[in-house]
């Protein structure tokens, strides 16, 4: 499947501002004209509007995702020209999906900009891992596979500690440890096991 560079820029910073003149937090474009389409806000700017109420809280104005100005550049290269960037989802929709709705909602992000080039050589190297979701009896469970080195005797003692990205966090907060498994692969590779102990929607796996 060929990809494509986005239409519009991914992230479009528009900035929020509070009833009493402080700043609140970066929505996109679409949000920020529904509140002066509602008339709720006022534009300030091209870029900024204010709201015409006093909101119940200040937002999300002490979370540093929102407050920072995200930029329309490859995370991986550092290209900026808008007729090359693309979206690229951390974690695939095929598990997202069956997240939970509190790892689904809109303070959850797993969006990252890359170019063209940088989202190509990422799903060729992706082809060289396996990950399923798969449903048995009542239970799920990730699995993962690969033919690389495999996990080091001096670490066999400690495999869910190989990791720190948020993939691994998330993974570690919403499996059941006592349906871990992992091995190394006779032909050369490691696989793991994960059983998931939440409650995910299973008429997705069927």
């Amino acid at each position: 499947m060929p990809i494509n560079a986005t239409k519009k820029p991914i992230y479009e910073s528009f900035s929020m501002i509070h009833l009493d003149g402080t700043f609140m937090c970066h929505i996109n474009g679409k949000r920020a004209n529904w509140y002066v389409e509602k008339g709720l806000a006022e534009w300030i700017d091209e870029k900024t509007f204010q709201l015409k109420f006093e909101p119940k809280g200040k937002g999300k104005k002490d979370l540093l995702f929102y407050n920072q100005k995200l930029e329309n550049r490859c995370v991986v290269c550092g290209n900026d020209h808008q007729d090359e960037l693309n979206k690229h989802h951390v974690v695939p929709s095929v598990f997202r999906s069956r997240f939970p709705i509190q790892y689904k909602e809109s303070n959850h992000h797993d969006v990252l900009v890359t170019c063209l080039d940088c989202h190509e050589n990422y799903e060729h190297e992706a082809m060289l891992y396996k990950i399923e979701l798969v449903k048995e009896n009542d239970s799920i469970f990730i699995r993962y596979q690969d033919n690389g080195v495999g996990i080091q005797e001096n670490n066999a003692e400690k495999p869910a500690q190989l990791g720190n990205g948020i993939g691994f966090l998330l993974l570690q907060d919403t499996s059941d440890k006592n349906g871990f498994i992992w091995k190394n692969k006779e032909e050369g590779g490691f696989f793991v096991q994960l059983k998931l102990k939440m409650q995910l929607n299973k008429n997705k796996i069927d």
